[in-house]
């Protein structure tokens, strides 16, 4: 309009026309006029255009950030009515809870009054314990006196044995002298027989002889006669001694084994006293359980109650939470409703705003490289939170990561991602020591670098977001120990074991265990690279090679995958603990197989790195550490997340 000489209308004509068209595109200060008039509308069509210019601006960014607020808030508010859904759960377990407590509370007093009872009967048996003991002790002193005496009678028997063998000796001699004197008196009985018949032969000088031969015939035969009658009685004595030494004899016998069947009872009687010794030893060990019992009990007790109260105000806090969440959620809905008539005018204004036609300059998108560790599912939902919150930031975000861990691979990608001047880069570093050089370069030309995952300390990087390796790993050993109830045997796997985080899982799970002398590590295995079949083929060796583990502690999502198929496919019944993010291994806890899995928060991640490399793109200050922290998910809590993700 204003090239070369003016038209037939005037310069003030053609100026007004701007305003009429809303064309202040063509209002420039090159224009050469010579109307005052018009110099001054032109000056003042700049102004306008100028401020005009700053409005459109303005209201586009304000357009811009409604839309990112309006997506924010209904982020928040579907977390929100995640959080009041689960605030209603958490309600109605806190109710269920507390009234459980009570009931708990009201059995842990009949417990406490069974346990009077009981410590009442034990004390009782103590008693009766003592008392059959000193009679036992009593009894066997009776038993040890009466033996004495059986062996003092034991003693005169063999005294009466031994005589009467003696005098049975005397009257064998005596019947044998007795035999003597019985010949003797045979001889002179014919002696005097021969006497008779010479005293016969002699006449009457004879008749003296005859009468001393006839007086010594009679005593002759009067000592055969007495010898005969002694010989009689000794063979009656005789007789009696040997029926008196069978009746000794037996006697004896008896006597010997009635001295060992005493000395039987009386061993009988020792061990009963043994007996009862260990019963009332094993009784006061007892009387003192059950006194610890009691006193346990009676701290249970007031535990339980303790709990009882703490449950009735936490559900009573879960209501009131939940009455907050509500009113939260109405006043999310009023200001979503805001927004959107922010937004509604925002775009009314834009479109009266676009009858307006100003210069404008070119604007360029901020942009972010991603460099994860690997092409894997765990990576690939720290980059979809990366592009989602590129996408509400209105920054261009580019993820690119070698399909298997390769740090040389990962240098490449980040060298690239510097060249095409990026302003920002995401990178979980494979090794910081290899990587340092190009952290440190990029960060000179004035990129801005966050680490993810794993850091790189020793370079320039400006921020580190993680969910803390080492912690996890104390939180994984905690899991371990409560699951062994302090006493087993590990094994740990450790695939990528040349990635920095994977031994600080192991060193925070190990120092875990370090606190219970009854747990043993009894192998750690050491994969450097993250190669699928290698990890199969050494896990299954592992496994083989010590049948008789109690444990198996894993530090990724792929080498957990492959523990769950080994379970399965070898029937397995030990514990397994992950710490790795997988649906698979998620999958595999629900089934028992996995006992627990430690879970990082590798969404964030994405995210807040994102977040802080905007803010620093702005120049706000940001913390160089964020962590995210992990969780554990069991058999006992997967259905709340199970929950929260639907």
């Amino acid at each position: 309009m204003f090239q070369g000489k003016l038209l037939k209308r005037s310069e003030l004509a053609d100026v007004a026309e701007i305003f009429i068209s809303k064309n202040f595109a063509d209002a420039s200060p090159d224009l050469k006029l010579h109307d005052g008039h018009a110099k001054r509308l032109l000056e003042t069509a700049l102004e306008y255009h100028e401020a005009l210019a700053h409005v459109v601006a303005g209201v586009e960014e304000l357009a811009k950030q409604g839309s990112i607020l309006s997506l924010t808030y209904e982020d928040r508010a579907k977390s929100n009515q995640s959080i009041s859904q689960a605030n209603e759960d958490i309600a109605v377990v806190a109710s269920h809870q507390a009234e459980t407590a009570t009931q708990c509370a009201v059995f842990s007093g009949q417990f406490q009054n069974e346990f009077d009872d009981l410590l009442t009967e034990t004390q009782e048996m103590d008693a009766k314990s003592e008392k059959t003991k000193k009679i036992s002790e009593a009894g066997q002193e009776s038993l040890q006196a009466f033996l004495g005496e059986i062996q003092k009678s034991n003693e005169v028997f063999m005294n009466l044995s031994d005589k009467l063998v003696q005098f049975d000796a005397s009257l064998k001699k005596i019947n044998q002298v007795v035999a003597t004197i019985s010949g003797i008196a045979s001889q002179i009985n014919l002696l005097s027989l021969n006497a008779s018949i010479e005293a016969a032969r002699a006449g009457e000088a004879g008749k003296g002889f005859a009468v001393v031969a006839s007086e010594v015939k009679k005593l002759a035969e009067d000592s055969d006669l007495a010898s005969k009658n002694i010989e009689k009685d000794i063979q009656a004595i005789t007789s009696e001694m040997h029926i008196m030494m069978n009746l000794v004899g037996q006697e004896k016998e008896g006597v010997v084994n009635q001295s060992n069947a005493i000395g039987s009872v009386s061993s009988g009687m020792e061990e009963i006293n043994h007996a009862i010794s260990d019963l009332m030893t094993g009784q006061r060990k007892i009387n003192n359980k059950v006194k610890n019992m009691y006193s346990t009990n009676q701290e249970l007790l007031d535990k339980i109650n303790e709990i009882a109260a703490l449950t009735q105000e936490y559900a009573a806090t879960s209501q009131v939470v939940s009455s907050a969440s509500m009113e939260a959620n109405s006043k999310d809905e009023m200001i979503l409703e805001m927004l959107q008539r922010f937004n509604m005018n925002t775009t009314e204004l834009m479109r009266y705003l676009e009858g307006f036609k100003i210069r404008r300059e070119a604007s360029r998108k901020k942009r972010i490289g991603v460099v994860c560790l690997e092409q894997a599912p765990f990576y690939r939902e720290v980059e979809d939170a990366a592009y989602a919150t590129g996408d509400r930031l209105g920054i261009e975000v580019v993820c690119t990561a070698p399909k298997r861990f390769n740090v040389e691979e990962q240098e490449r990608i980040f060298r690239n991602f510097v060249k095409e001047g990026m302003d920002g880069i995401i990178i979980a570093p494979g090794d910081a020591n290899r990587l340092k050089s190009a952290i440190d370069e990029a960060v000179a030309a004035g990129i801005k670098v966050a680490c993810i995952d794993m850091d790189a300390p020793n370079t320039k990087r400006d921020i580190f977001v993680t969910s803390d390796s080492y912690r996890g790993g104390a939180l994984a050993g905690e899991v371990a120990a409560k699951g062994l109830g302090g006493k087993g045997r590990v094994l740990v796997f450790l695939a990528a074991a040349a990635v920095p985080t994977v031994q600080e899982r192991y060193r925070g799970f190990a120092e875990e265990l370090s606190k219970y002398p009854g747990i043993k590590i009894l192998k750690k295995e050491e994969q450097k690279d993250t190669d699928i079949t290698v990890t199969r083929t050494m896990l299954e060796a592992l496994i083989k090679q010590h049948p008789d583990f109690d444990l198996l502690y894993l530090v990724t999502a792929d080498s957990g995958e492959v523990a769950v198929e080994l379970y399965k496919k070898l029937g397995l019944k030990k514990q397994l603990v992950v710490l790795s993010k997988s649906d698979v291994i998620t999958a595999a806890v629900k089934e028992g197989i996995v006992t627990s899995q430690i879970v990082q928060r590798n969404e964030l991640w994405g995210e807040m790195a994102v977040k802080r490399l905007n803010d620093m793109f702005a120049g706000k200050a940001c913390n160089s550490f964020e962590d995210t922290s992990m969780y554990d998910i069991n058999q006992y809590n997967y259905k709340i997340f199970d929950k929260s993700r639907k």
